[in-house]
Formats: structure tokens, sequence, C-alpha cells
């Protein structure tokens, strides 16, 4: 069961098992759902979602130029820590974490509205440009071999391979025509 005193709007708690963002109606109603609401556990995943990088076994976000660390413990313990700062606290669940994102900076921290797709050029065939790309690549491969047979790797003559861009470029401009 989690203390009322310890959460806020926007902790994204369990209500009845189901992962749910806390709202002004929700916290209305605490008294009567206190029973029904539980933690989250941290998990890497949680933090990727929460807009951490990973990085070297941790996971650290930026808030102008302070880095807030979360470093894994043993078991499913974190410890928050802020870089070139002694200050450090560990935890175990989403809303604690949350909770002093907010201490420290003022603001939210809630998972970001995912970026709008961005549709891939697709080729007559239905296929993705990085696919042709790579099938480009391996007829470029293919043609080195016939061409150099039997010689030695550092005797072949390489044939140029163009970069994603190139070929992008190149695909665009003759689809322009």
């Amino acid at each position: 069961m989690i203390e009322p005193s310890d959460i806020r709007i926007t902790n994204y708690l369990k209500l009845n098992g189901k992962p749910v963002k806390l709202s002004a109606e929700l916290m209305e109603q605490i008294r009567e759902i206190q029973h029904e609401l539980g933690p989250i556990p941290i998990t890497p995943p949680h933090l990727s979602l929460l807009g951490f990088v990973y990085s070297g076994g941790n996971y650290y976000k930026s808030c102008g130029s302070v880095k807030v660390w979360v470093l894994k413990l043993k078991g499913d313990r974190f410890r928050v820590t802020i870089e070139n700062s002694p200050w450090n606290r560990v935890i175990d669940y989403i809303h604690e974490l949350q909770n002093i994102w907010y201490n420290l900076f003022q603001d939210e921290l809630f998972r970001p509205a995912p970026s709008p797709v961005v549709q891939m050029p697709i080729h007559e065939h239905n296929e993705p440009l990085y696919a042709q790309w790579q099938k480009e690549l391996q007829r470029i491969k293919d043609e080195e071999r016939k061409l150099n047979g039997n010689r030695s790797k550092y005797q072949w003559q390489r044939l140029p391979s163009p970069t994603f861009r190139e070929f992008k470029e190149k695909y665009l401009n003759s689809s322009k025509k």
C-alpha cells in the first residue's frame, strides 16, 4: 500500500494491477482507492521510456547542465545520484524517481510523446529504401568477387560503394524525373 503523502498527480502507479498515470480525478478519490494502488518497480525499459539514456551499465538524463544518474544495484534496487555531487538516494519505484526529479527541477518526469514516424521512401517493389541499399551493396560485393577472381584480398580492386545518404539522394533524384 502506498501512502497518499508519497504520491503526486502525474505519478505512474498500478491501479488494480494496471499501470495508470495519477490524475486529479484519481487523487480526489485517493482515500477510497488507496488499497488498490501499488508502486511500479523500476526496470531498464521503464527508464528508457522516461527518457533516460543507457551508458556503461547505468542510465542518465540531463536537465540543463545537470545529469541525473540511475545506477543499478543488486536485486531490484537503484541509486539515484547527481553528477559531481555527493547526494544520492536508493529507490525501488518509478513514482519515487518522478518525485525526486520534480523536487530537483520543478519539472515533471513522464513518458515523452512518441515522435512522429518518418516514412522511408518505398520502391515500386514495396521494399524500403534501406533494403534496396543493402541489396545494392551485396551486388557490388558480388561484382568485386567476379572481377578479382582468385586474387588475395590485399590485391583486390575495390569498387565504389555508396553510403546510404548517397543512395537515397540518387534514388530521390531519379524518382523526380
